[in-house]
């Protein structure tokens, strides 16, 4: 046999054994086929998910191109803006978007100011202002004033000495005619309402001829303007001796917060300074005048005259005294005056001033007892007690008879206050201040009392009044109209010296 042959034949029969174990019917690769589930390649799973990812794609790619207007809110603060250094606003979009803008620096926002240093002849002042907002400080300087200038006139039979400062023990004054206001230091100062300490003054002496002298009301003051208003050129005028003041003696002086330039006349008196003298005028009453402060029944004043004393030593003085006194009224009377508590003299309807130096402050101590203090000149006090409960028998009575008309009574001349009717159409007669007065005639160191009435007449309607209308019976000094402007029917008689019967009969109008 062949060799070649024998070698081939195992070979072909194992290839022919493979292909019968690999090969199998149609149905029953049908069937394996089914059973199987059907999987994509790989190729297909990629191709189906790309489809799918360009599907989303373009459908966000369609909501996306739509615009987006950003909406924004209020703007807030989120950087302080500061007097010197700008700020910063922020507002905010629903979607998170943002915006900023700078704000202006807020600027320093001073106050009025403060004058921190006092100006003078000599020296600048300084007004220092403060931002109200940080409280940094900036200043300004104050122009150098040029003072107010005393001017002494140059009479006889004395000299004017001057002091720099307020320091009379240890400085020598000089002699002069003119100087400028000073404050206490020595300082050229001009008058501030606002400073309560150094404020110009002149602190003189007044050295007279022996046999002559000079006391506060032989020294006039005026401005050089021609003010002559006390409260317009100075505070106060001061005589000494003064302890708590520091003046040592008679022939000393200060003027003191001095407004304006002023000119002072000085007129000597040949012998002896004349003393004030209080007088009372009393009604229905008794006047206890005591010598000072201490109001006991050891220290009451048993002379016929009353004058100014020392509070404290009791002596009759010059100048700067004070006068304590009590009110007794008789059984069934009282005096009301109407003053609770520190009042000027000067405003008083019962104290009658010769002077502006009559008497400076009128003041109750209780228990009726009264005191004038800084009494200069002579001085008249007018007590009238009235009845418990009423005025009647006080002052003159007024009676009105009135046709086709009424009457309403003022208690003062100030007509802005509202009249009131009279009791049985009477009034009783008061001072132009509202003080139920009897006439006293000036004389003698007394004051002159002005009793007068002051009336509304109401019409009916269609009438009218004239002062041809109008029939007075008594003493009297005139009739006339009160206050045209305010009303044509106001009405005053003056000068009233016994009672009257006034008869007003109203007229039909034209």
């Amino acid at each position: 046999m062949n060799k070649r042959k024998f070698f081939l034949l195992p070979i072909c029969l194992l290839l022919l054994g493979a292909c019968n174990s690999n090969s199998s019917s149609p149905e029953s690769k049908a069937d394996a086929k089914s059973s199987e589930p059907e999987v994509s390649s790989v190729e297909d799973v990629s191709s189906q998910e790309e489809v799918s990812s360009q599907e989303e794609v373009s459908s966000s790619e369609e909501i996306s191109s739509e615009p987006h207007t950003h909406v924004y809110g209020e703007w807030q603060v989120t950087m302080i803006a500061t007097c010197t250094e700008k700020g910063e606003e922020t507002r905010y979009c629903e979607c998170g978007a943002s915006e900023t803008r700078e704000v202006d620096a807020l600027g320093h926002k001073w106050d009025a100011g403060e004058m921190t240093t006092r100006p003078t002849g000599a020296t600048e002042g300084v007004t220092t202002y403060t931002c109200e907002r940080c409280h940094v400080t900036k200043t300004e300087p104050i122009a150098k004033v040029d003072g107010y200038t005393i001017t002494f006139n140059q009479g006889e039979h004395f000299k004017v000495y001057v002091y720099n400062t307020q320091d009379y023990a240890n400085e020598t004054p000089t002699e002069t005619n003119s100087c400028k206001a000073k404050d206490k230091y020595g300082n050229v100062v001009e008058y501030d309402p606002a400073d309560a300490l150094d404020q110009p003054q002149i602190n003189f002496k007044v050295v007279c001829d022996e046999g002559y002298s000079v006391g506060i009301n032989d020294v006039a003051i005026v401005g050089a303007d021609g003010t002559t208003k006390k409260g317009d050129l100075y505070k106060n005028f001061k005589q000494g001796p003064n302890e708590t003041e520091g003046l040592p003696d008679d022939e000393h002086y200060r003027i003191t917060k001095i407004q304006r330039s002023l000119n002072i006349t000085i007129t000597p008196i040949n012998g002896e300074q004349k003393i004030p003298e209080v007088t009372f005028i009393n009604n229905h009453c008794s006047v206890i005048v005591y010598k000072s402060a201490t109001i006991s029944d050891e220290n009451i004043v048993t002379d016929e005259h009353f004058y100014a004393r020392d509070k404290t030593s009791g002596e009759i003085v010059q100048t700067g005294g004070q006068i304590y006194f009590k009110v007794v009224p008789e059984t069934g009377y009282v005096w009301n005056n109407g003053v609770t508590g520190d009042t000027d003299v000067k405003d008083l309807p019962f104290c009658a001033q010769n002077s502006e130096n009559s008497g400076n402050k009128f003041k109750p101590l209780g228990d009726g007892v009264y005191n004038v203090t800084k009494v200069n000149d002579d001085l008249s006090i007018l007590i009238n007690c009235i009845p418990e409960g009423g005025e009647a028998g006080l002052g003159y009575e007024v009676t009105f008879v009135t046709e086709h008309c009424t009457v309403l009574i003022y208690q003062t001349q100030d007509y802005q206050f509202t009249p009131t009717a009279p009791t049985d159409n009477k009034a009783i007669t008061r001072t132009s201040k509202g003080d139920a007065a009897q006439y006293v005639a000036a004389g003698d160191g007394v004051a002159e009392v002005k009793p007068q009435i002051n009336f509304l007449i109401v019409l009916e309607e269609g009438y009218t009044v004239a002062k041809a209308n109008i029939v007075i019976t008594g003493d009297y000094n005139k009739l006339e109209q009160g206050n045209a402007t305010l009303n044509p029917n106001i009405w005053k008689i003056t000068k009233i010296k016994s009672n009257l019967t006034v008869t007003i009969t109203a007229v039909a109008a034209a």
